[in-house]
């Protein structure tokens, strides 16, 4: 029942788990004081994730937690779709419930912030982008919009007419309402974060470079201020081979909020380095809606990047490469899927 939680069409799978074991919860909090409930799901595992320079060291969660939380992201997911489906092309599922599910997904009681649902979405064109937002009013998860949104919407429509550019905006999941299947104080908010961008925009940015060195950026259209301390690390891109290059993040201020210029690969003496938007995608490429538009296009871009794989392995035939290791946190993969990446 739970690993089919994730992927799951209706989130059956994933509303049984969390009534399941929020059913449990209730009953044994009139045998079992809250410090026990807290102590088994706070139990760790003292296993360490590899991340990339700038980022802090960080422990996977216990089983206990790691299940919750992912069945109730998976949950959560299910119902955001429902809500988004009718006014978008499709949506791509990354991060860590993507490559980590029923593993690293963690809560915010763990040490750095919860695991986020993350979302690349495909919108038919950049006026879909409001009706969509103001979809998502009726989910009692959710915090409200900030006041600028329509402002930063307006924004993006404009600049939308010009080039390819992201619409990036976090929401508050169960920060301000209380998660109905659950009762401890343990179990608590997380972010939804929501990257929007034009169907038509996405497939030219989903195409394979050649081999000649050169780079392609895309601009994310952010709410969070560019002092913010995490826009300080610098812009990652990782080779097959797991070499990281890291570059000064490019950013403006702009109207509510700020714009990053993001790569998306560069490539430089024969090697291919994958940036953000193809991490948000790799290695799975989960497509959580919108199949008939994105699988399609999903599976020209794995093939794509298969192809490259192959050229760079034969340019050094003594080097160990693989797909796993051009994603920046590769460190974080469940077992399950770095053995099939």
């Amino acid at each position: 029942m739970l690993t089919e939680a994730i992927g799951n069409r209706n989130g059956n799978a994933a509303q049984l788990t969390c009534s399941l074991i929020g059913n449990l919860d209730s009953r044994y909090r009139s045998s079992v004081d809250q410090s026990s409930i807290q102590a088994i799901y706070s139990i760790r595992t003292p296993i360490e994730f590899s991340l990339p320079p700038g980022y802090p060291s960080r422990r996977l969660p216990g089983p206990a937690e790691t299940l919750i939380e992912t069945a109730r992201r998976a949950r959560d997911l299910d119902r955001i779709r429902s809500l988004l489906e009718p006014h978008t092309v499709g949506a791509i599922l990354g991060g860590s419930m993507a490559f980590t599910p029923y593993y690293g997904v963690r809560g915010s009681t763990f040490i750095g912030a919860a695991s986020d649902i993350d979302l690349l979405i495909a919108i038919p064109n950049a006026s879909a982008l409001p009706r969509a937002l103001k979809a998502l009013a009726p989910f009692e998860a959710l915090d409200q919009l900030p006041s600028n949104i329509q402002s930063r919407c307006d924004y993006f429509s404009n600049e939308s007419t010009r080039h390819p550019v992201v619409f990036s905006q976090k929401i508050g999941a169960w920060t301000q309402a209380r998660d109905p299947d659950f009762e401890a104080d343990c179990i608590r908010g997380y972010n939804v974060s929501l990257n929007f961008i034009e169907y038509d925009n996405l497939a030219p940015l989903l195409l394979p470079p050649t081999l000649a060195d050169g780079e392609l950026r895309v601009p994310y259209y952010r709410d969070r201020p560019g002092q913010d301390r995490k826009y300080k690390r610098e812009d990652l891109a990782v080779s097959f081979s797991g070499e990281v290059l890291a570059e000064e993040r490019i950013y403006r201020t702009v109207t509510g909020g700020f714009v990053e210029s993001s790569l998306i690969w560069k490539t430089a003496y024969g090697r291919l380095y994958i940036g953000r938007l193809w991490n948000t995608i790799l290695p799975t490429a989960t497509v959580a809606w919108g199949e008939a538009s994105m699988n399609p296009l999903m599976y020209l871009f794995l093939e794509s990047i298969k192809l490259r794989l192959e050229a760079e392995r034969k340019m050094r035939p003594h080097e160990y490469q693989a797909l796993r290791l051009s994603h920046s946190r590769s460190g974080d993969f469940a077992p399950s899927i770095a053995a099939i990446v």
